[in-house]
């Protein structure tokens, strides 16, 4: 099985497309990123899925000390 991932980042935005080698677009999405303080971020994005129609979105928030 063959599998692939193209990832694209510009400032705090990045997204993505993925696949394998039966279905070469099955996945696409993007994440935001924001660091709120030293140690602090918050993040949100989502993920839809082409061939199920599922779009997922996703929030995070990280603590790093």
């Amino acid at each position: 099985m063959f599998g692939f991932e193209t990832v694209a980042k510009t400032g705090s935005i990045e997204s993505y497309l993925n696949g394998d080698q039966d279905d070469l677009l099955q996945n696409i999405g993007a994440e935001y990123t924001y660091t709120m303080s030293e140690g602090v971020e918050f993040s949100a994005g989502t993920n839809y899925n082409l061939d199920s129609e599922d779009l997922t979105p996703t929030v995070g928030l990280s603590f790093n000390f």
